[in-house]
């Protein structure tokens, strides 16, 4: 009978499927983003349903074995991060509460359901037509150091308008702190001392010279514009040479120079700035050695970024550390050249940090930084008033006041927490601390999860409001205000520069897309891997964006990283 009124309708089942998933998808786009029942029924809220009805009817397309793995593994993972860390951020920042209730669990669970095929529908077309797009030009580049030099200035001159701007260079509490070691003498591998020292260079070059500690602080910042613009301007000339479209050349060109985390960052006094530079370096020699290319010059420029990364944030060693084994399987056939090359930086790095630094007095870091989250699970469970047997209570109250937590926890920043911890008493009693911790984790496994991820969320979930970078105070000064709205999280799309989950599930795409295309550069990403690691496990703040800046110096080369295998073979009618 059904069959029947079907085939008078002229309606299939796929058809009848595809309609299905479009009302599903359509109640979870309702349900996910709360849209009141008075909207649904607008004429806009109708159209919005027509155009996800079209999609839907337009069907499955005929995609690899591996495209659909992809698509089925990436989307659900897409997925959850999007409905968990909704429910995660529409939580942490009223009072501290139970997240994972039946009620939440039950919707998200709706959410997940209905907003997958959709989602998955989305990446079967983005592997479709991705893995046939050829930015590859047959024509021969020439001049490309003169592209290299323009780009260059280009770049420069965009900085060197914001630094007339925010002269002598925007500084934050961490700047100044810095500047007042310089200022004090104080030797403090806090903030990483090489980093400090090279500040202090350029600060005492102003202030002996030209008796103005703001012209010190100027000249640091021109000479970091002068360092990021060089290294930005690199990767549109490696792009240039590697013959991708000269208009997406020109497209990378103008993001570095205009888009506010280039712009605003370049002329900030933070160690994350050059940290972050070095990724550049680290990421085309990797992509270069996968090309089976070893010369000097790559081998410099690797090592250089590797140094930078070790010595410019205290992280970096995690870093490398976990770099060093997929770089030894990797590049196993060039053994002899990998293997002294990262047991010599390792061992430089040990030797600078340990007998060198301790010969001249500098001040070591404690481990309570890296305690960030232990210590905030334990915090979430004293803050839920859970039970905690008293001789865990008593070593708690022997390293930080727990009358006083429940006022100060804040799911997504652990310094208020750090800053009422004994820092002594705790570089002590690590392995007890770990014991409470471990016993405390068997006891409320909920709770820590939820600290967890309240910790972590901006890491991985894609629409996090936090503060990227600082804003000049002048608050009469139309001039200002112009410049501070660029760095804005309140202006149309300026979530898409600040994103850092977006950034990550960007990475993963094009993760997938290069083994879809088969080109054989997995090693490429993980540096940044590895970088989102070190804040997955010891991240002091919820998405702090600075810290993970190296992925997104690194990523318009990020995105094309697929489309630099020249060799595979792609349908001419497909290319840009």
């Amino acid at each position: 009978m059904i069959n029947e009124i079907l085939k008078e309708l002229k309606i299939n089942k796929t058809t009848l499927y595809n309609i299905f998933l479009s009302i599903i998808s359509y109640f979870g786009i309702i349900l996910y983003y709360g849209i009141s029942n008075t909207l649904g029924f607008s004429i806009f809220f109708l159209l919005g349903y027509i155009a996800l009805l079209i999609f839907f009817l337009k069907g499955r397309i005929n995609i690899e074995k591996v495209e659909k793995k992809f698509s089925i593994v990436l989307g659900l993972l897409i997925t959850i991060i999007l409905v968990v860390g909704k429910m995660v951020n529409n939580v942490i920042l009223d009072d501290v509460q139970i997240i994972f209730t039946l009620k939440n669990i039950v919707i998200s669970i709706i959410e997940i359901i209905c907003i997958f095929p959709l989602i998955y529908r989305l990446l079967n077309y983005f592997y479709y037509y991705f893995t046939k797009i050829n930015l590859i030009s047959n024509n021969k580049r020439k001049n490309i150091n003169k592209f290299f030099i323009v780009s260059w200035i280009i770049i420069f001159i965009f900085y060197f308008i914001y630094f007339i701007v925010y002269f002598p260079g925007k500084l934050t509490y961490d700047s100044n702190l810095q500047i007042e070691w310089i200022k004090n003498g104080i030797f403090s591998d806090w903030h990483p001392f090489l980093h400090t020292q090279l500040v202090s260079i350029f600060y005492n070059i102003g202030n002996n010279i030209f008796h103005s500690e703001n012209i010190g602080i100027a000249i640091y910042i021109l000479f970091q514009m002068i360092i990021m613009s060089l290294l930005f301007a690199y990767v549109c000339r490696y792009l240039y040479k590697k013959q991708i479209d000269i208009r997406i050349c020109l497209l990378v060109l103008i993001c570095y120079a205009i888009l506010p985390q280039y712009t605003h960052y370049s002329i900030t006094l933070w160690k994350d700035v050059l940290f972050g530079g070095a990724f550049v370096l680290i990421l085309i020699s990797l992509i270069e050695f996968s090309n089976n290319k070893f010369n000097k010059s790559q081998i410099i420029l690797f090592t250089l970024g590797l140094l930078m990364m070790l010595f410019f944030r205290n992280n970096g060693i995690y870093i490398v550390l976990f770099m060093i084994p997929f770089i030894l399987y990797t590049f196993r056939k060039k053994i002899r050249i990998f293997l002294p090359l990262m047991l010599s930086i390792i061992t430089i790095y040990f030797i600078v940090k340990e007998p060198i630094y301790n010969f001249i007095g500098v001040v070591k870091t404690n481990s309570v930084e890296a305690l960030s989250i232990p210590l905030q699970q334990i915090s979430r469970v004293i803050s839920l008033e859970k039970d905690i047997d008293e001789k865990d209570l008593k070593y708690l109250n022997s390293i930080i006041d727990t009358s006083k937590i429940k006022e100060n926890y804040t799911p997504y920043i652990s310094d208020p927490i750090k800053n009422m911890i004994d820092r002594n008493r705790i570089e002590k009693t690590k392995s007890e601390l770990i014991s409470v911790w471990s016993r405390l984790l068997v006891k409320y496994p909920q709770i820590y999860v939820e600290a967890y991820l309240s910790q972590t969320l901006g890491y991985w979930y894609t629409d996090v409001d936090y503060w990227v970078t600082s804003n000049s105070n002048q608050k009469d000064n139309i001039v200002y205000k112009v410049f501070d709205l660029t760095a804005s999280n309140n202006i149309p799309f300026s979530n898409l520069c600040w994103s850092i989950g977006l950034g990550f599930i960007i990475t993963l795409l094009s993760f997938t897309l290069s083994i879809c295309r088969k080109n054989k550069k997995s090693i490429c990403y993980i540096p940044f891997l590895g970088l989102w690691l070190t804040m997955m496990i010891a991240s002091p703040v919820f998405a702090e964006y600075r810290y993970v800046y190296g992925l997104f110096t690194c990523m318009p080369l990020i995105i094309l990283v697929p489309f630099l295998n020249s060799k595979i073979s792609i349908n001419k009618n497909n290319s840009l």
